[in-house]
C-alpha cells in the first residue's frame, strides 16, 4: 500500500491523500464533494474502490450522483478513476 500512496501522490499532487491505516487511503479532490476510499484486497494486486458516480436514468434524462464500490481492481484501474475525479469530480458515464 504504501507504493500505491507514492505513485498516487506523484501523480496527483494536488490531491489530499489520508493514510488511514496499512490497507485503506482516504483521497480527496478539490472537484470532489465525496472522498475515494482504497482498499487492500485479499489478492495482492487487488483493491476495493468507493467513489463517486453519475449515472444516467430513464432514457438519459435524469443524472444521479451516487457512491459508488468495486471489487476487486487492479492498479490502473484506480488511476481511471482518479483521473476521472480529478477531472470531474466524479466518474462519468461512458457515453456522456
Amino acid at each position: 500500500m504504501k507504493e500505491l500512496h507514492s505513485k498516487i501522490k506523484s501523480r496527483f499532487n494536488k490531491a489530499k491523500i489520508v493514510v488511514i491505516d496499512s490497507r485503506i487511503l482516504e483521497i480527496n479532490f478539490e472537484k470532489s464533494i465525496e472522498s475515494v476510499i482504497i482498499q487492500k484486497g485479499n489478492d495482492i494486486n487487488c483493491y476495493t474502490v468507493s467513489n463517486p458516480k453519475l449515472i444516467l436514468q430513464a432514457n438519459n434524462k435524469r443524472k444521479v450522483d451516487i457512491s459508488y464500490t468495486i471489487n476487486n481492481i487492479l492498479e490502473g484501474g484506480i488511476f481511471w478513476i482518479l483521473s476521472q475525479i480529478e477531472k470531474n469530480g466524479k466518474v462519468m458515464p461512458e457515453f456522456y
